[in-house]
């Protein structure tokens, strides 16, 4: 199974409320269960996306890794926003409600600075089992 670094928010837009919540379902609400990308990624069915949010050290000390989703369609597809034109359709995996209490991005050997300028990165099998293993922990945690 193959995982990826997928970066929610931008530097205009940071994921800096603690509950990211709210924020995630006006998304869904606005275009459905999907993951959007500004470029065609080589993302397909299966592969999991461990989501990073954007501007989260700056508020929390540490980029924080919160979510993982699975990708349930075959292959990217033409999306409709003019920003980011491709899209994978998503399932819920897991995630920690509060950015507080997820875990870092250095937790699983990843700098945030590697994601300055990309929108997503591939990880090794290690780092992404690391990345469930750390995000289904913190969420047990908190309940």
């Amino acid at each position: 199974m193959s995982h990826w670094i997928k970066v929610s928010g931008t530097r205009d837009h940071p994921m800096h409320a603690d509950d990211w919540g709210p924020r995630h379902r006006a998304w869904r609400r606005e275009q459905g269960p999907i993951s959007a990308f500004p470029r065609r990624p080589r993302i397909a069915r299966g592969h999991r996306l461990v989501n990073y949010a954007a501007g989260s050290a700056r508020w929390f000390g540490s980029g924080r890794i919160y979510m993982v989703e699975e990708v349930i369609s075959e292959e990217p597809e033409p999306g409709g926003h003019p920003r980011w034109p491709w899209v994978v359709e998503v399932e819920h995996v897991v995630s920690v409600p509060l950015l507080s209490y997820a875990p870092a991005i250095e937790d699983i050997d990843v700098r945030a600075r590697s994601l300055s300028q990309q929108s997503h990165i591939r990880l090794t099998d290690a780092q992404g089992e690391l990345a469930e293993r750390l995000i289904r922990e913190a969420a047990a945690e908190l309940g």
